[in-house]
């Protein structure tokens, strides 16, 4: 989901606010996906939805956050190569049976199977 909301700079208070879902595409078990055309239209929908009531010229500023797991690769151009992998996906999880010991002595971190670099990997 995505979830677009204004808030008054001044007391911090929501004034409105907008959701939008893009649909989860699970094409082989244990792998889960989204396309990352709708996903964009989804955000650009849910910022038009919560700033209708207030007018775009009345924001000043853009916040923003994320998801950090998953991967959502895209080229130079910053066009998607191909569907977002989600942060719940498991296709890699014989990768990281062999890679944990190795990637902990590397990064201080085991991996998981939706982390990007296991995903790219």
């Amino acid at each position: 989901m995505t979830k677009a909301v204004v808030v008054d700079a001044s007391t911090g208070e929501e004034i409105s606010s907008a959701e939008a879902r893009v649909d989860e595409l699970t094409p082989r078990p244990g792998w889960f996906e989204r396309d990352m055309d709708a996903v964009w239209d989804c955000c650009a929908d849910a910022i038009r939805k919560a700033i209708a009531p207030v007018g775009a010229d009345s924001i000043a500023a853009v916040g923003l956050c994320g998801q950090n797991d998953g991967c959502y690769p895209v080229d130079a151009a910053l066009r998607p190569v191909r569907n977002a992998i989600l942060g719940t996906d498991s296709r890699a999880e014989s990768y990281i049976d062999r890679q944990d010991a190795r990637a902990l002595a590397l990064t201080g971190q085991v991996p998981f199977a939706a982390s990007p670099s296991v995903l790219l990997k």
